[in-house]
């Protein structure tokens, strides 16, 4: 836990990937996830690389320990488990004085050791009831680069680096994996893409109120599951155009443009997501407005059938 515990607590050099895409359902659902997260690790560990396989669990009850995790089934062979360590750990989600600490499971390995479908799809059926399924968060560490990959549940993942430049190949690579909810921050982290662009103070307030008022018009009720196909336009002019598709199209939205006037184009930009996000969504997109010198028009929505 100590090789990963500084990368997990520094901010700048740090990616999140979307996996779980809402437009899918059923097996196509996880067949993407599973998808995503195999060409993930094909990128981030090498056939001679030492990996860590960590595992995090928490006890259940308080002042009960916590259980070991089921590691065996992932592994190509399993009479490596005898090399397996474990130590208590603190950490700053878990408050110590109700119980019991976490246990840090590991075991250092080559790539070739692990069954990574098998692993990643237990990982992505975590929260619903499936089985196989490992019971904690598992951590994949490169000792030899340093890289850390940390997928969470069917939603997503997160990668680390020490080293920014290390990891900047990845964010290049799967930059149209981004979770858009994230996108600005890491962009501003690495420079590139949206970094430095921002709406003034007055064009936030009105956009935030445009949203309000739209969100109130549709009449969901936000408590429950409130997806909808959520459209948005930018209308750019016709030398703009190329270039800010090129960069829209490397997002997690469905990009689409037709001609508005002799001299601009309408970009729309379509993804299947909460209402509840909206403000961050048309952040984006006012950001990609201002970036390529066009206008942000809006959004509409409608009720995912």
């Amino acid at each position: 836990m100590e090789q990963i515990r500084p990368l997990l607590n520094q901010t700048d050099n740090w990616i999140r990937f979307e996996l779980g895409i809402n437009a899918l359902k059923g097996e196509a659902y996880f067949t993407e996830i599973l998808l995503r997260a195999m060409k993930l690790c094909h990128a981030l560990f090498r056939v001679e690389d030492e990996i860590v396989f960590g595992v995090l669990t928490y006890p259940h009850r308080i002042n009960k320990p916590a259980r070991r995790p089921k590691m065996k089934r992932y592994l190509r062979n399993p009479k490596v488990m005898y090399r397996l360590k474990s130590k208590e750990v603190s950490t700053l989600d878990y408050d110590e004085d109700e119980g019991s600490r976490p246990i840090y499971y590991s075991l250092t390995l080559k790539k070739r050791d692990i069954r990574f479908p098998q692993l990643l799809n237990a990982i992505a059926h975590t929260d619903f009831g499936g089985k196989p399924a490992i019971n904690g968060q598992v951590y994949l560490f490169n000792k030899s680069s340093n890289l850390l990959f940390h997928m969470y549940d069917d939603r997503g993942c997160d990668v680390y680096a020490c080293d920014q430049e290390v990891l900047r190949p990845i964010y290049h690579q799967f930059r149209s994996w981004i979770l858009d909810y994230d996108r600005i921050r890491i962009d501003q982290a690495f420079g590139e893409g949206l970094a430095g662009i921002e709406e003034s103070m007055e064009q936030k307030q009105q956009r935030e109120m445009a949203n309000e008022k739209g969100v109130m018009a549709l009449g969901m009720n936000l408590r429950i599951d409130n997806a909808c196909i959520i459209r948005h336009t930018i209308e750019v002019c016709k030398t703009k155009k190329n270039d800010c598709l090129e960069e829209m199209q490397q997002t997690g939205f469905g990009i689409e443009y037709t001609e508005a006037t002799p001299e601009t184009v309408l970009i729309q930009a379509t993804k299947i997501e909460a209402i509840a996000l909206i403000d961050y969504q048309s952040e984006l997109m006012a950001n990609f407005a201002i970036k390529y010198q066009g206008n942000y028009n809006g959004w509409t929505a409608q009720a995912k059938g």
